[in-house]
């Protein structure tokens, strides 16, 4: 019996240790991404957007500087919750603006209808400028998309120019499919380098099953997880931040809560975000072509790029870079990140977007 009480003890302190050191990184992390000043702003909350309840998080050290509209990835995949990690070392020169977008994180459990589509996407993100224009009087802002962020960001931008300051690409999307083709296609390469042409030969199987898929409900999930999980074991580096890290980062961040966590669990199954966000991965996947669009922005564009990012490839960004006209337009690329290089390589990231927008 006593041997028994002793079991007890030790499993309760297993379950009770990790959630206390849990809970006092977080108070420190609360402390550590404290925003105060008399001109500071720091504000989570819902605010009504194009009839749609969003959750928006703004931070900055000064009402008075320039505002950058932060457009999260996926689709459905935000990470509002991460935002001070990465942008702490800009916010002192910019006020940030973050949302969980329409059908995603906080917004989708504050909202009854969950309807989707790129064109109510970008009205959303239109009417968002609208907000922060007023708020902080500003006749412009600055357009920040990573990844999926990327094709509301490029669409938007394109469509009203009037009120977009610079325009970055963080993980650019080209042309999605083609992206997962050629990476699958590089890594094959690598695969038979190393005398493993056994997952050469599950590579190839994945890409023919993909490249017959003509919209996303005829892609074979399981088989695109595993082109993918093959494919990316060819592009790691050690500065890339893992899942397990990531998910620490999340755990320990004073802003994550149980909604958050909630909605991390639908986005890390395929099968479900697939099924929640059905028309906006569909759009990315099979229709977005950023080429078919002009190629002539009225705003500066830069483009940030991991240089192992194998889900929007670099090779692809920078031939795209070459052909696009822009008043101003430059292309960087952080050695060893992957897809999410701002939270791969937080200060190497900060002080590239700080020596892109100093103009």
């Amino acid at each position: 019996m006593r041997k028994l009480k002793h079991i007890g003890l030790i499993v309760l302190a297993l379950i009770v240790l990790p959630v206390v050191i849990i809970s006092i990184i977080r108070f420190i992390n609360q402390k550590k991404f404290k925003i105060s000043g008399e001109n500071a702003v720091s504000a989570s909350q819902f605010i009504e957007i194009n009839g749609c309840q969003t959750f928006v998080r703004i931070r900055g050290q000064h009402v008075e500087n320039p505002v950058i509209i932060f457009i999260h990835g996926g689709p459905g995949f935000p990470l509002t919750y991460l935002s001070p990690y990465h942008q702490q070392y800009l916010e002192s020169h910019f006020t940030f603006v973050n949302y969980d977008q329409r059908g995603a994180g906080r917004t989708f459990y504050e909202n009854d209808d969950k309807e989707l589509s790129v064109d109510l996407m970008v009205q959303d993100l239109n009417d968002l400028v609208d907000y922060t224009l007023k708020k902080f009087n500003k006749d412009k802002v600055i357009i920040m998309g990573q990844s999926w962020g990327t094709v509301l960001g490029t669409l938007y931008v394109q469509k009203y120019p009037q009120h977009v300051a610079a325009y970055v690409g963080v993980g650019q999307v080209i042309d999605f499919d083609k992206g997962k083709v050629l990476s699958a296609q590089q890594a094959i390469q690598l695969a038979e380098s190393k005398n493993e042409d056994h997952i050469a030969q599950k590579i190839r199987h994945g890409i023919k099953q993909f490249e017959s898929s003509a919209n996303i409900d005829q892609v074979d999930l399981e088989n695109l997880e595993t082109l993918i999980l093959n494919t990316s074991q060819y592009f790691k580096s050690d500065k890339q931040l893992s899942g397990l890290k990531q998910m620490y980062l999340g755990l320990t961040s004073p802003y994550m809560n149980f909604t958050d966590i909630r909605w991390f669990l639908n986005a890390s199954s395929t099968a479900k975000i697939v099924s929640l966000e059905h028309a906006l991965i569909n759009y990315m996947y099979f229709d977005f072509d950023i080429n078919q669009l002009s190629l002539e922005y009225e705003v500066p564009v830069y483009f940030i790029q991991g240089e192992k990012d194998y889900i929007t490839p670099t090779s692809m960004v920078e031939d795209y870079y070459e052909s696009i006209i822009a008043p101003r337009k430059k292309l960087y690329k952080i050695p060893g990140t992957g897809h999410v290089p701002f939270l791969d390589s937080p200060v190497e990231f900060a002080n590239m977007v700080n020596a892109l927008l100093a103009e």
